[in-house]
C-alpha cells in the first residue's frame, strides 16, 4: 500500500511539468502547421530552418532582439513627439516621461517571463518558452505605445507605421 501512495505523490509532482510541456509542444506544433497552412512562417525572420530546440532558441533570440529594438525605437519616437507637444502646449499639458514607466515594464517582463522559464523545470523548452513570452509581451507593448502616443486620432497619418501584433500560438 505504501508504494501505491508513493507513486501517487511522484505522479502529482511530475504531472504539471509534463502537461505544461505537452501543451507547449502542442501549441508550437499547431502554430507552425497553422502558419504553414496560411503561408506564414514565424521563424523565417531568422533565415534558418528550425528543427531543434537549440535552433528554436537561437532563432527566437534573433526575433527577440529585433522586437526589443523596434520597441526602443517606438518609445524614443513617442518621447520626442511628447516632448515637442509639451514645448508647444506646456501651459495646458503635463510633461510625460516614458522612461520611468518603461523601467517598471521591463521589470515586469523580466519577472513574468522568468516565471515562464522556471515553470518548465530543467527541460530544453524553457528557454524558447521564455523568449516567446518576451517577444509576445514586447510586441504588445510596442503596439500599445503606437496606439497611445503615435497613432493620433486627429492626425492624417500616424507618426510611425502600425507595428506587428503577431503572437506565438495565435497565428491564423
Amino acid at each position: 500500500m505504501k508504494s501505491i501512495k508513493r507513486m501517487t505523490v511522484i505522479q502529482k509532482h511530475w504531472r504539471r511539468p509534463f502537461v505544461t510541456i505537452g501543451a507547449f509542444a502542442f501549441v508550437l506544433l499547431s502554430t507552425q502547421s497553422n502558419a504553414e497552412e496560411h503561408g506564414i512562417d514565424i521563424f523565417k525572420q531568422c533565415g534558418m530552418e528550425v528543427q531543434t530546440t537549440v535552433d528554436m532558441s537561437s532563432c527566437l533570440a534573433v526575433i527577440a532582439t529585433s522586437a526589443d529594438e523596434e520597441l526602443q525605437y517606438y518609445i524614443e519616437t513617442a518621447q520626442k513627439d511628447l516632448d515637442a507637444s509639451y514645448r508647444e502646449y506646456s501651459d495646458s499639458m503635463e510633461k510625460i516621461d516614458l522612461s520611468e514607466e518603461n523601467r517598471h515594464w521591463e521589470e515586469y517582463v523580466r519577472l513574468y517571463c522568468g516565471h515562464v522559464y522556471h515553470s518548465f523545470g530543467t527541460g530544453t523548452l524553457r528557454d524558447p518558452a521564455a523568449r516567446m513570452c518576451f517577444i509576445d509581451l514586447t510586441r504588445q507593448r510596442t503596439h500599445r505605445i503606437w496606439t497611445d502616443f503615435l497613432a493620433r486620432p486627429h492626425a492624417d497619418e500616424p507618426v510611425l507605421p502600425e507595428p506587428s501584433t503577431e503572437q506565438f500560438g495565435t497565428v491564423g
